[in-house]
């Protein structure tokens, strides 16, 4: 008669292998966001150091929901979120890992500092302690620990939240020579570019929906990769395609084409939004939102190539978090595929796309053409 036995991986490996799951330094802050914005936060600030004789600390604050102890203690624990468990329709997580294996990914320790009713909590991984003990241990902080942490008295600044800490960061020591300091100064802007980007739908929302995220003391400004406000974008009009998830219930996501306007009739500011307009080539393609949080863009999913006529074409997709495992969404939320069962239809609206952006460029190319004809 078979048995079963308890089978625990060791620690230090599997964490080890974890930290190289090839999460960008961008994706790992990104990643951290997501749980802020899951708790509801309407601020979220971001603390780089600023003078060489800074600690080398990254910090991520929020004005969430925060954690009591007990759900902080969970939060910290590897797979502490059941993907296949129904999920708040803001919830932005996946696998329950994306904090730990992210912020990991980047440093050695990670420290997370949590108000909730007044109380303060905090646990902390550390992996050099994990490869000494070889075991799942996670250190709980005392009071006068957690006071002591670097920016938090930002966090006591709030009526509730939480303070994401990254230190020792053994990555960015090796890639960089040892000059961590002038690299993180350095991520800085890309980091605030590629939040500009993911995030926009919440920087740009109405009321209680928008999130302010800072950079140290610099508000980032969202971009707008549809030029949504520009008279010459070409929208076409939105429409639903039905799909059953994984458990046969039906769900909807949604489906809207645009066409940027010629280069030409862009002013710096519009340059601006939809982050330059050198790369408009490779940005072209779809762009899949989970949730409102752009997840993948500037991909035709193999339907059709990248081509010059159509590098003005975009075809925003959005899905509910439910149809996770039907769109494959994977760990670091940067890849993804289109469900067989809906591709027919998708691939239509490309096909429309990119016939409208044709259309728009070789009508630009005509009229130049004749207006050269005619200065002859």
């Amino acid at each position: 008669m078979s048995t079963y036995k308890q089978s625990i991986p060791q620690a230090d490996t599997l964490m080890g292998s974890m930290r190289s799951m090839g999460y960008s330094f961008e994706a790992a802050i990104a990643d951290v966001i997501d749980n802020s914005i899951s708790a509801n936060c309407r601020l979220v600030k971001l603390f780089f150091p600023s003078e060489p004789t800074d600690e080398l600390v990254v910090g991520i604050l929020d004005d969430g929901e925060g954690m009591s102890a007990d759900a902080l203690f969970e939060a910290m624990r590897y797979g502490s979120t059941d993907s296949e468990l129904e999920r708040r329709d803001n919830d932005l997580g996946r696998f329950g890992l994306g904090m730990k294996s992210a912020s990991l990914s980047q440093c050695r320790i990670l420290t997370v500092v949590s108000l909730h009713d007044g109380e303060l909590s905090s646990y902390s991984w550390d992996y050099n302690c994990i490869q000494e003990s070889k075991e799942w241990i996670v250190k709980e902080l005392s009071q006068s620990e957690i006071k002591s942490l670097p920016h938090i008295h930002y966090l006591l600044e709030l009526p509730h939240g939480t303070l994401v800490l990254w230190q020792d960061f053994d990555v960015l020591e090796k890639s960089s020579g040892g000059m961590v300091y002038d690299t993180l100064i350095e991520l800085q802007d890309s980091v605030a570019n590629n939040i500009a980007l993911i995030f926009h739908n919440f920087l740009t929302a109405k009321g209680k929906e928008q999130v302010k995220i800072y950079v140290n003391n610099g508000r980032i400004k969202p971009k707008d990769p549809f030029l949504e406000s520009h008279p010459k974008t070409t929208t076409k009009k939105e429409r639903s395609i039905a799909i059953r998830d994984s458990k046969g219930q039906e769900r909807q996501i949604w489906v809207k084409p645009y066409i940027l306007p010629y280069a030409a009739d862009l002013n710096d500011e519009h340059k601006r939004l939809i982050g330059g307009i050198e790369t408009l080539r490779i940005k072209q393609g779809f762009y899949v939102y989970r949730n409102k949080r752009l997840i993948i863009w500037g991909t035709w999913f193999g339907m059709k190539p990248h081509g010059e006529l159509t590098k003005n074409a975009r075809v925003r997709v959005d899905i509910p978090n439910s149809l996770d495992d039907i769109w494959s969404i994977d760990i670091k939320k940067q890849t993804a595929s289109i469900p067989k069962q809906i591709q027919r239809q998708l691939r239509q609206t490309v096909i429309d796309a990119m016939d409208i952006s044709i259309k728009k460029q070789t009508h630009r190319g005509q009229i130049g053409r004749a207006s050269c004809r005619e200065r002859v």
